[in-house]
């Protein structure tokens, strides 16, 4: 039976195309996999393992999508993570002594009943002085102790150890269920290694049996041989004797109370997590989205006719890094990096957008980085929100990290801003290919046809822009002429960020929704650091 589904390899006939879906999914993580990876994860078909080799055998199939080295299986073209995979593997075997240590002290810790690594360690897909990820089960009614006995031991391996221990998913046995139904949950909790309490394991999976919808094949734990010992069961008995004491029921409704009315504040939640609650920390929701939105772009495949790009748009304002935005907290969404989304997509290209001003740590940029894989990335200020006026420092030096990740993953790199024209040679030399001057839709549109070849014109042609000679001298083209009908823009591109995440905030924190919008271009002022040198 063939899928009648609009995408990548949808005249495959089913287990083909789930098998691609899988190894595209993993390629996400720069991840290629075995056959039985690849059976015990594969997407929607549930079939035994001898299928899925006798689909990989198709010479066909194989030379069309994918290539293999006799033991690993990658998307054409990705053959360098072959050895990618083995060097995190050796990585990993280095970190495994150092978790399973963790592990034993976690399992010491008074009402934990189980430990399972998670995160790119589990998979052994891990990188050096990786955090090891932990997932914690703990007795109902004494979650908010047994994190803070976990949270202590985090804190003392920081300063005196390893600093690697990052117990980041806590929850008690009343609240096994995941309520976040998705393809992305369904691969953490099927890929964790539980390393301590395998009965509590049993009992998470069976309370989340939905995850059969996702990956039919994913019985049982991960086939590894990782056990740690059972702690200190003495030391554990000892404390929690102690803890079950009426003083220790007041500290759990202590420390329960108060750090979940600071935790489900806006100024940390800010949108991108469940609610912590008595039973249950708060789980990520918005990284996942990021992962769901990078994989229906993959499965979109390439482009027939003409070389499109994938584009990621940034921009260096975070919230956060403005104290004084950040107490008051009314974000606005980033309508410029938005209208340069909507430029870049009306010309066929795929987009996607990272929201700075809602990210709440640098690593985010990273892994957008990660998932997107983009040819192109676009630092693209928003001109039209007086908050992006604040902090210059802070966003210099952003944007200047920014930038550098971005060309270590290989993209293009391109900059508007009012800065990076003020200042073209700082951004270049800290490794962006353009800077974009002045107003840049328009030099953006210009600029990427030139790039990817459906223009003939040169980097000299294209006006507003400053690259890097042969020499290593900043050259600047004629400055584009500002524009007279913002009519002729399309509107931002609203469905690439959570607006409903802004929403939220606003209603939490003021009772109201407030967005901005833009009616003018221009500004009746000077300075010399905003409107000049963007409209001159």
């Amino acid at each position: 039976m063939l899928r009648q589904v609009s995408s990548y390899g949808a005249e495959l006939p089913e287990l083909q195309f789930a098998i691609l879906k899988t190894i595209v999914y993993r390629d996400l993580f720069a991840y290629p996999v075995t056959s039985e990876e690849i059976h015990r994860y594969l997407h929607d078909v549930a079939c035994d393992h001898s299928a899925v080799c006798d689909a990989l055998d198709d010479t066909d199939f194989m030379r069309r999508y994918l290539v293999s080295d006799g033991e690993l299986y990658a998307l054409r073209e990705r053959e360098c993570l072959f050895d990618l995979r083995r060097s995190r593997q050796q990585e990993a075997a280095r970190l495994w002594p150092i978790a399973l240590r963790h592990a034993s002290r976690l399992a010491s810790l008074p009402f934990v009943r189980m430990v399972a690594v998670t995160g790119s360690l589990a998979t052994s897909n891990t990188i050096a002085a990786a955090d090891t990820d932990f997932m914690l089960v703990t007795e109902g009614g004494r979650m908010w102790t047994a994190r803070a006995f976990a949270r202590g031991l985090a804190v003392f391996d920081r300063r005196f150890s390893s600093g690697t221990l990052c117990p980041n998913y806590i929850v008690s046995n009343r609240a096994l269920r995941v309520t976040d139904e998705s393809l992305y949950v369904s691969q953490e909790l099927t890929q964790m290694v539980p390393v301590y309490g395998l009965d509590v394991y049993e009992a998470l999976r069976a309370a989340n049996d939905w995850t059969t919808k996702y990956l039919p094949n994913a019985v049982g734990p991960p086939q590894v041989e990782q056990r740690c010992d059972a702690g200190r069961p003495g030391l554990q008995t000892l404390l929690e004797r102690t803890l079950r004491s009426p003083l220790g029921q007041a500290l759990e409704s202590w420390e329960s109370g108060r750090k979940i009315r600071r935790y489900n504040e806006t100024a940390f939640n800010l949108g991108r997590s469940t609610p912590f609650s008595k039973e249950a920390t708060g789980s990520c929701r918005s990284f996942h989205r990021g992962i769901d939105a990078a994989f229906s772009d993959r499965m979109q495949g390439p482009h027939e006719s003409c070389r499109k790009f994938r584009i990621l748009i940034g921009q260096a304002y975070h919230l956060q890094l403005d104290p004084k935005l950040w107490k008051v907290m009314r974000p606005y969404p980033p309508v410029g990096s938005l209208y340069a989304a909507s430029i870049a997509r009306q010309q066929g290209h795929i987009v996607r957008v990272h929201d700075s001003m809602l990210a709440t740590r640098p690593k985010e940029w990273l892994t957008s980085l990660h998932v997107n894989a983009p040819d192109v990335v676009a630092l693209y200020e928003d001109n039209f929100n007086y908050l992006t006026k604040m902090c210059l420092l802070n966003m210099r030096e952003a944007s200047l990290r920014m930038i550098r990740a971005a060309k270590e993953h290989g993209a293009t790199v391109l900059v508007c801003s009012s800065d990076s024209s003020d200042e073209p040679g700082m951004y270049l030399h800290a490794g962006a290919d353009f800077v974009l001057i002045g107003e840049g839709e328009q030099t953006l549109a210009e600029l990427l046809a030139m790039l990817n070849g459906e223009s003939d014109a040169s980097r000299e042609d294209v006006l507003g822009i400053a690259y890097l000679d042969d020499k290593g001298d900043v050259v600047q083209t004629g400055r584009r002429p500002v524009m007279t009908r913002i009519d002729d823009l399309p509107m931002p591109a609203w469905d690439l960020i959570d607006l409903q995440r802004y929403r939220e905030i606003w209603t939490r924190r003021h009772g109201r929704f407030a967005l901005n919008l833009v009616t003018t271009r221009g500004c009746p002022y000077h300075c010399n650091w905003c409107a000049k040198p963007i409209w001159g």
